[in-house]
């Protein structure tokens, strides 16, 4: 009977290492799910903000292409516009130098009508 109560002691014994061997190793399963579970948490969140990261440089640099455009744009507008202006300059210069010769021409041909008219007028009286 002795005998009987040893063997079942050991036997209970070894049952119960075995059953906190068994809940060892399934509370190492389940940390080993939890890391593996946190790990992938981070790798996906990692990836995640290397993506934004690169999705805002690549909004910078189209931002910075964008703004090269306008700064262009805007200049060569200014060019063509100072071009108009100093063509429509040299129209006007052109214009005025053009009257002032008509006036000049005008005047002259006045100045030679009065003095062929006092010519004239000199030879009647004598």
């Amino acid at each position: 009977a002795e005998e009987a109560k040893l063997r079942e002691q050991l036997r209970n014994q070894t049952l119960q290492r075995a059953e906190k061997m068994v809940m060892e190793r399934t509370e190492k399963v389940r940390q080993f799910r939890s890391q593996k579970m946190l790990t992938d948490a981070l790798t996906t969140r990692n990836e995640q903000v290397k993506e934004k990261k690169a999705m805002a440089q690549k909004e910078v640099e189209h931002e910075k292409k964008w703004h090269s455009f306008v700064i262009k744009s805007v200049q060569d507008a200014n060019q063509k516009a100072a071009h108009e202006e100093e063509q429509r300059k040299r129209n006007r210069d052109l214009i005025a130098a053009d009257l002032r010769r008509q006036i000049h021409e005008q005047n002259e041909q006045r100045r030679l009508q009065n003095l062929q008219k006092r010519e004239e007028e000199l030879m009647m009286i004598e």
